[in-house]
């Protein structure tokens, strides 16, 4: 068996035109194991002080609680979360006047890296349900659960809030409250959730419901101007937008949230 053995050298300089060098540096920062090409191009190929990880799977959780066990040999995961969406507000039955319900606030997004002792054999994963529809009549959309990750969770992403319901009353008017964003969860990074909109009362033949707020990859539950129920979200994490009534309907729901998701990059 043959085998080559480095020493600890300076970064060297630049080598001849068409030339290149592998070598161990004691200036690099951590020591490593490295190449350099001719116009001083560093490239390193491994570090000897920090552990590198090698991307073995990446497994996507859509719905429910769950066991999650990893790969048997991985060493890491890098876990996402997106909460399930809120739901928008329905509208009680108009008879002279015009009403909307307002749109569900999305979910929010948490990102953990997790290594070492966190790093274990089983998770219980929950992912967070969108919200239920307001139901027709002036009722608020449900809010939208939290998706997360062990327990005591240690990646957590929060569900976004119900768009309010809607009484028939004179326009114009601001009608059914907007459903708030996602507080921050747990995680390196926690973001919030974007809030739904308002809706709006204008005249008697004229509303426009809230719309859901935009959830991930993108895209919203639209608005409804006609008379109907809300749209439900089909963005992950998204809010559904709320209902519109208007002089002489009949009582109309809110559209439904969208299920949030999680997801797990596996290292070794």
């Amino acid at each position: 068996m043959s085998r080559v053995r480095l020493i600890k050298v300076a970064t060297p300089s630049s080598p001849a035109a068409t030339k290149a060098e592998i070598f161990y540096s004691n200036t690099l920062s951590p020591a490593s194991l490295a190449a350099i090409d001719e116009n001083g191009k560093i490239l390193r190929i491994g570090g000897f002080t920090n552990q590198d990880y090698r991307m073995i799977k990446v497994v996507e959780l859509l719905n429910g609680t769950v066991s999650y066990s990893p790969t048997s040999g991985s060493q890491a995961g890098l876990v996402e979360a997106i909460g399930g969406g809120g739901a928008g507000g329905g509208v009680g039955t108009a008879v002279t006047n015009s009403g909307a319900g307002g749109g569900g606030g999305s979910g929010g997004y948490s990102l953990k890296w997790v290594t070492g002792a966190a790093w274990k054999s089983s998770y219980t994963v929950a992912i967070g349900a969108g919200g239920t529809a307001g139901s027709a009549g002036n009722n608020p959309g449900n809010n939208g659960g939290n998706t997360t990750f062990d327990s005591p969770s240690i990646c957590t992403a929060n569900g976004g809030g119900g768009g309010g319901g809607d009484l028939i009353a004179a326009g114009p008017r601001v009608a059914g409250a907007n459903g708030s964003g996602a507080a921050a969860g747990v995680g390196d990074i926690a973001n919030v959730g974007g809030a739904g909109g308002f809706g709006l009362a204008l005249a008697a033949a004229q509303a426009i419901s809230g719309m859901g707020a935009g959830g991930f990859p993108g895209g919203q539950a639209r608005s409804v101007i006609a008379q109907g129920a809300g749209v439900t979200s089909v963005a992950i994490g998204g809010g559904g937008s709320g209902g519109c009534a208007l002089s002489g309907g009949a009582s109309v729901a809110g559209g439904a949230g969208a299920n949030g998701m999680l997801i797990v990059w596996e290292y070794a």
